[in-house]
């Protein structure tokens, strides 16, 4: 038997550098969908094996969320902005209603509730009292989803669509190769973007506050100078 038969060429292979951003790594899963890829170094040498659930892990210490409480992110994220197209000024209730008005197959009604108060207060200033949730909760006892636990999941992904939608204010996607870090008790996010990012920087500011209220970790953006 010939085993190289059994063998695939390098260049037909999935697999990351052990360089690579959390975006590149992210987009490399999203296009192949394998369970774990190979981590290589720029020599071609293998290093080590990556897997979804690593970076999910190395950041719950902070978050404490899962993969579900990820597609509702994602879900709130694709959704934002839907209901500018009925109302620019009062864009975040329409959005509201809009989510409320539409069944979303493969997430329940409390979890379409969670999607639609994350676009509600994406702009509007989050009151945790004012949340509403219309399901009646007593259906889930025990399932880690009262009042107060569903308001602090929905304050956390607030602040995390929050912060992503101020890194690209001016929808050019200029901090794309961002790499993220935590030092010193805070979240270092470094990009080597050559372009200004002045109005990034801005509306990135004005959402750290309330990053750094929900998770206690202060949010920091900062830009590499080419020399």
């Amino acid at each position: 038997m010939n085993i190289l038969f059994f063998l695939s060429p390098k260049q037909d292979l999935m697999y990351v550098y052990d360089d690579f951003t959390l975006r590149q790594t992210l987009e490399k899963w999203e296009n192949n969908r394998y369970a774990s890829i190979p981590v290589l170094n720029r020599k071609g040498e293998y290093v080590g094996t990556l897997t979804e659930g690593d970076i999910l892990w190395g950041l719950k210490k902070y978050h404490g969320l899962g993969a579900r409480e990820r597609l509702l992110l994602k879900i709130a994220a694709t959704l934002h902005d839907c209901g500018k197209f009925v109302s620019i000024t009062r864009g975040s209730e329409s959005s509201y209603q809009i989510i409320m008005d539409t069944e979303i197959i493969g997430i329940s009604h409390l979890e379409r509730e969670v999607v639609a108060n994350i676009v509600r207060y994406n702009i509007q200033e989050y009151a945790y009292d004012e949340v509403i949730l219309e399901s009646d909760l007593s259906q889930y006892a025990g399932l880690g989803t009262s009042r107060r636990e569903l308001t602090i999941l929905i304050a956390k992904l607030t602040a995390i669509l929050r912060l992503a939608n101020s890194m690209d204010r001016s929808h050019r996607q200029k901090l794309s190769d961002s790499r993220i870090a935590v030092r010193n008790g805070s979240l270092v996010i470094t990009t080597d973007c050559p372009e200004s990012i002045v109005l990034e920087q801005y509306s990135f500011d004005q959402k750290a506050d309330f990053f750094e209220e929900v998770f206690g970790i202060r949010p920091v953006l900062r830009q590499k100078r080419g020399v």
